[in-house]
Order: structure tokens, then sequence, then C-alpha cells
């Protein structure tokens, strides 16, 4: 592998970061947690969109959990604990994987029904964004599961396209508008497709080459 994208230049702070390459090296040498691989991004984000970039893993269908996060410290920002739990479907992030996951209309409604949002949409809304994020890869919700808060999220998936992780970018509402909400809503989808890619390409070969060969 050459060079580049092992190391990214930030040209305002004037410092180097680790890039995606240097994630897919370490992949393939050692067993890293993936949050560890995941964290520059993360701090990339929160700087570039002067935001609270928050990382969530899908324990399952039922449940996402909060086990990182970096901001922007020249922002005012709400503050989540590690260890926060909310349902997997609501929300942005929910919006994402429930796109991802492919549920049927009769399951959404059934699960829609049991959340507990601040400002609830109406479920032809929120099915409408599902059907949105499956397009766009990212989502939204501005003010409903929390209101005076604003959220963008995507989700990186495994080599089955099976949602494993989540990232949001959280800000207070008025601090961005339509425009920005979208082109984080981009950068979000790009970043989660490539630490997808980095973390999950080569998981098959190696389940293959730990499966014992039965004799013939």
């Amino acid at each position: 592998m050459s060079a580049e994208g092992l190391v990214v230049f930030d040209t305002e702070a004037k410092t180097y970061r680790p890039g995606l390459g240097l994630v897919e090296l370490a992949i393939g040498v050692m067993a890293m947690n993936p949050a560890d691989l995941i964290r520059p991004e993360l701090e990339r984000l929160a700087l570039h969109h002067g935001a609270l970039i928050c990382l969530w893993h899908v324990s399952d269908i039922e449940r996402i959990v909060l086990i990182d996060s970096a901001f922007d410290p020249t922002s005012v920002r709400i503050h989540l604990p590690q260890g926060k739990r909310q349902p997997a479907l609501i929300g942005s992030v929910g919006r994402v994987i429930a796109a991802r996951l492919g549920l049927s209309d009769d399951e959404l409604r059934t699960r829609f029904a049991r959340f507990r949002w601040e400002s609830p949409p109406l479920f032809d809304d929120y099915l409408a964004d599902v059907r949105r994020a499956a397009i766009d890869g990212y989502a939204f919700d501005c003010g409903q599961l929390y209101i005076g808060v604003d959220v963008v999220a995507s989700v990186i998936c495994d080599h089955r396209g099976m949602p494993r992780y989540g990232i949001s970018s959280i800000t207070l509402a008025g601090q961005t508008d339509d425009t920005a909400r979208h082109s984080a809503g981009r950068d979000l989808a790009e970043t989660c497709a490539r630490l997808g890619h980095a973390l999950f390409s080569t998981l098959p070969d190696q389940i293959r080459a730990r499966t014992p060969v039965s004799a013939s």
C-alpha cells in the first residue's frame, strides 16, 4: 500500500492525523478495538462541522449504546454520557438503521408505537424519512427525539450490509441550517462507507481461514 491515505494533513490546525489507510493496515496486523480505530474520524468530523460527534454500537435490533464521542471545544454543546442506551430505530441513527434493515412498513409501525419522543413525528413522516435514508445514506432528527437538539446520522455496515455502528452529529437548534446539515450528512455517509470497508471488507476471508475443512 502506498503512503497515501495513511496520514492526513489538517490545513487549519497544521497537524497530521491518522488516515483510513492506517486503519486498514491496523485491522490486518493486530486485533484492535474498532472504536479506537474510528476515533480519529470522530475528531475530524467534530472539528470540521463544529458539532458533538457520537459513536453508537448497534447491539441488536432493539438497542444502540453510546461508546465514544468527540467535540469541537469552541462550540456550545450538550453532553451525553458513555453507556447511554436508546431504542435502535428511534432518532436519526434509528432511521438509517431501519433503512438498512429493510423492515416492512407494518413492522416499523409496530415498533414506532413503542417509541418515546419529546416531539413525536407522524408515522408517515418517519416512514418517509426512512425511505429517504435508504437513498441518501443519512437522516435527520430536528427537535423530535429531544426538543432543541438537531441530529444528523449515518451508519457503518459490515460486509453483509448489516448496521454495526452509528455516527451522529449533534448540534443545538439554530447552530446549523439545512445546507450545513446536508453537508454533514454527506460527510457522515461517505465516512461510514469508508470505515465499513476498512473494518469489515476482509472479514469473510478471516472467517473462512478459521473454519476447519472437513475430510472428504
